[in-house]
């Protein structure tokens, strides 16, 4: 598929106060190791804790530049079901190797949202200041018309900043050489491409 814009970054998006609040409430709440695909654990491929959640609050800031980026890029994906979101932890040497998030077939969920739809929109917000840590760049491969490139999107490390991606994008966070890394991560779901 080739698109004339790749993903979209919205710098400093949400205020600091707001972004320290979010790990603020989040951290209250049990923490669990973060797996790969179907609930495997995988410390070759991603070292992380996560905190999933489900509150209308935290899913409203997401679909809103979920549905911003889905317009201004021209996307104009059919769009419906966000799924929990993921507040993820990166402590020094934790990281994320390459991966996408969408998958081969559609999710087989009966009796649930997510039957039959897949991820089309990932969303990745930075909550943590970035003098508070190290290391972590996000870096995507780009495909933009056959040429392929791997860019480090720095901007993503200002907190409260905000990157909208295609959940087929092949992407990683590079390791935590010092401090902790927070970041919220969505993926909002849809009917399979035509």
């Amino acid at each position: 598929m080739i698109l004339q814009k790749e993903y979209e970054i919205y710098k400093s998006a949400l205020p600091s106060h707001y972004c320290n609040k979010i790990i603020e409430y989040c951290l209250r709440k049990q923490q669990m190791k973060g797996t790969v695909g179907d609930s495997q654990v995988s410390t070759n491929l991603r070292d992380s804790n996560v905190i999933f959640n489900n509150e209308y609050w935290l899913k409203l800031i997401l679909s809103y530049y979920i549905n911003k980026a889905n317009k201004e890029c021209g996307w104009n994906w059919n769009i419906g079901f966000l799924e929990d979101v993921q507040f993820t932890i990166y402590n020094p040497g934790q990281f994320y190797d390459w991966h996408c998030d969408s998958w081969e077939k559609p999710y087989d969920k009966p009796n649930t949202p997510l039957h039959n739809q897949i991820r089309k929109i990932s969303i990745s917000i930075i909550l943590s200041n970035e003098e508070d840590s190290d290391g972590g760049d996000f870096m995507i491969m780009s495909n933009k018309f056959m040429n392929q490139t791997v860019k480090n999107i720095k901007e993503l490390n200002k907190q409260g900043s905000v990157l909208v991606f295609p959940s087929f994008m092949w992407h990683k966070v590079n390791k935590i050489t010092k401090g902790v890394r927070y970041s919220l991560v969505g993926w909002n779901c849809g009917d399979q491409y035509i």
